[in-house]
């Protein structure tokens, strides 16, 4: 059932990341969102 041309673009997942993972939160307060990754982990 492949499709060409369908399917994730992940140059475009691959550069918006950070966007996908923190969403607007400030830069400098991100290790808090990392801080409730490593506990939801735990």
């Amino acid at each position: 059932m492949a499709v060409p041309g369908a399917g994730a673009c992940w140059a475009f997942i691959d550069d918006r990341l950070a966007l996908f993972t923190y969403g607007f939160y400030p830069e400098p307060l991100r290790w808090r969102v990392n801080l409730s990754f490593v506990l939801l982990i735990l």
